[in-house]
């Protein structure tokens, strides 16, 4: 990893990410490699703690000076009651990723459904008025569901293994966005049934992704989306996960994780900094990300 940009003086910004466990953590390449593009005299680690560590780790960063942060699983709830405030979407479902330090108070926010609509949209397609099926119940699906609502989606059906988590997040978003939600199960005929209907899927489950150990035992209902729906998954590892190839075989536009994790990078950029990430940079970033799982 180049870190030249680093001068290590008084003023060297370290910003860990934390989580655990962190040896699959990619995220602290492609921000160190930002932080060179844009001047920034900063460093990213990844740092393995645990929730019940969480109020000893903000004394630590209040002792070094450490003013901004990003956090992934399973510390995206259990930060929140440390923080001075954090923003309502956030704080509904319970998942925060980044933060940092305004005017002595420590501000979560969380930027896994801005970067979803940010990748959608940088590959043309409007959420207005579409109908959206959303594979999986946990804290990013409700986040999602909620940028979804906020733009103008007409319709969400959230599929889980598990049917009242997903009936939680459907009557949460209901009661919050004033939304049409429903839930269901994952079965592949209930599945089947709501994608003939879909005219958007996000699958948001950790199915399928490197290390979790369990994957899709059917994936037929995807043969029930009409002709040209997008789909979108939300796993950055692997890049192509069989979900997306399947989809991908079907003929379907498909919007990959890497996206999503690029554009979410844009969004934090600009809520630290102020900086809008460039196009060219955008592109630099999914290269270094596929290097990195060795695509």
């Amino acid at each position: 990893m180049d870190l030249n940009h680093v001068r290590l003086d008084m003023h060297t910004r370290l910003i860990p990410i934390v989580g655990f466990p962190m040896d699959h953590s990619s995220a602290s390449y492609v921000y160190n490699y930002l932080f060179q593009c844009y001047e920034i005299n900063a460093v990213m680690w990844p740092y393995e703690i645990q929730p019940e560590q969480l109020a000893a780790f903000l004394r630590a960063c209040d002792l070094m000076h450490i003013d901004r942060f990003t956090l992934t699983m399973p510390l995206k709830t259990p930060i929140i009651p440390l923080l001075d405030e954090v923003d309502a979407c956030s704080r509904l479902f319970k998942s925060v990723n980044v933060v940092k330090k305004v005017d002595g108070r420590y501000v979560g926010s969380g930027f896994d459904g801005k970067g979803c609509m940010g990748a959608l949209q940088d590959a043309g397609i409007s959420v207005a008025g579409k109908r959206a099926l959303i594979l999986g119940a946990g804290s990013i699906s409700g986040i999602i569901g909620y940028e979804l609502a906020r733009l103008g989606a007409g319709r969400l059906s959230i599929a889980n293994r598990t049917f009242e988590k997903a009936y939680h997040i459907a009557q949460t978003l209901k009661n919050h966005t004033g939304i049409c939600a429903c839930a269901c199960t994952n079965g592949v005929d209930q599945l089947s049934r709501e994608a003939e209907q879909a005219d958007l899927v996000i699958q948001c489950s950790a199915l399928g992704m490197y290390g979790f150990g369990a994957d899709y035992d059917d994936l037929s209902f995807l043969q029930a989306l009409p002709k040209h729906v997008p789909v979108m998954e939300a796993i950055v590892n692997p890049p192509r996960t069989r979900f997306l190839s399947e989809a991908e075989r079907l003929g379907h536009p498909i919007v990959m994780g890497m996206d999503m994790l690029v554009s979410q990078m844009q969004e934090i950029f600009d809520f630290w900094f102020g900086i809008r990430i460039n196009e060219q940079e955008r592109s630099a970033c999914r290269r270094i990300l596929m290097q990195h799982f060795g695509y």
